[in-house]
């Protein structure tokens, strides 16, 4: 085979592996168009700028001072943070559980927080009897993020 045609040939490949790739890039944007409902122009522009990451904070004020032991029928405050970095306002709802002796105490509570702003809440307990055990969960409802500890009279 002359050179000629080989590099007709191989041309021709090239041009048909390109054509199936574009092709195949347009199918996947009609598809992903059609069952996100986004248009062709928000896909473009998300895959072409720099899209900020958004999450949530929540964290207890000082780790290192919760309350492992806590005398019994002295009441104790435990404060924690929730800090809004989803570049818009939300409003965080919380849910604060306190099992003591196979009873539970629930409270909900909410925060409307502007994005960079930060909400400080307590939780407060108080141990009934001596050599019980309490078990004080914080959930942001919605999320998979909680904070647990134990204290014990």
């Amino acid at each position: 085979m002359s050179e000629t045609k080989k590099q007709h040939k191989e041309g021709n490949t090239s041009s048909i592996l390109w054509l199936f790739l574009a092709i195949l890039l347009f199918a996947v944007a009609l598809t992903v168009t059609a069952t996100s409902h986004l248009s062709l122009t928000d896909i473009w522009r998300n895959a072409a700028t720099h899209q900020p990451e958004r999450y949530s904070e929540l964290y207890f004020d000082n780790p290192a001072r919760l309350p492992g032991y806590a005398p019994a029928k002295k009441r104790q405050t435990v404060r924690f943070h929730i800090v809004n970095h989803e570049h818009s306002t939300a409003v965080y709802r919380y849910r604060t559980t306190v099992t003591i002796g196979g009873v539970t105490a629930t409270h909900n509570g909410s925060a409307e927080l502007a994005d960079g702003q930060a909400a400080a809440e307590a939780l407060s307990f108080t141990i009934p009897h001596p050599n019980e055990t309490a078990l004080i969960t914080i959930k942001l409802v919605g999320t998979n993020q909680q904070l647990t500890f134990r204290s014990k009279s």
